[in-house]
């Protein structure tokens, strides 16, 4: 109704058509789990559906990626979206200061999937949740070629 107010105030020789995605939805019989507006409810069982298939753990996935994009804005010294052997270097030598040059490029080597000489987030986060995976892996692939 406020919508449709200010609509005719601002533009008095026009009908205005206005659409409500404000939610949640209530009524006289609670929360409405659908709305008329095409593409909300839609949007909401997709969202739904991925909740479902993370096992009900979406919040918990969230919280993960807040804390990924935090250790990587805390190495990413000059806020560029990037992480450079340069700020790898002085976050690892802290850690470990006998970390050598080359260990410092072949971790940059692991995470940088695009060879752009540069570690973005999506790298990092995919770095920072599959390594041991991968590292599992190609473990067993070895001893597979070994045997």
């Amino acid at each position: 109704k406020v919508g449709k107010a200010i609509s005719k105030r601002l533009f008095p020789d026009v009908e205005p058509q206005v659409v409500s995605s404000w939610g949640p939805y209530t009524s006289i019989s609670g929360t409405a789990k659908s709305t008329g507006v095409a593409g909300l409810t839609t949007q909401a069982k997709i969202a739904q559906a991925w909740d479902q298939l993370g096992g009900g753990r979406v919040a918990a996935w969230r919280e993960m990626a807040d804390e990924l994009k935090a250790v990587f804005n805390g190495l990413d010294k000059d806020g560029d979206g990037s992480i450079t052997t340069m700020e790898l270097r002085g976050c690892v030598t802290k850690l470990d200061p006998s970390c050598d040059e080359k260990s410092l490029v072949e971790m940059m080597s692991v995470a940088d999937t695009d060879g752009n000489g540069k570690v973005s987030l999506e790298e990092f986060a995919r770095l920072m949740l599959f390594q041991r995976i991968l590292t599992i892996s190609s473990t067993k692939a070895k001893e597979k070629v070994d045997a």
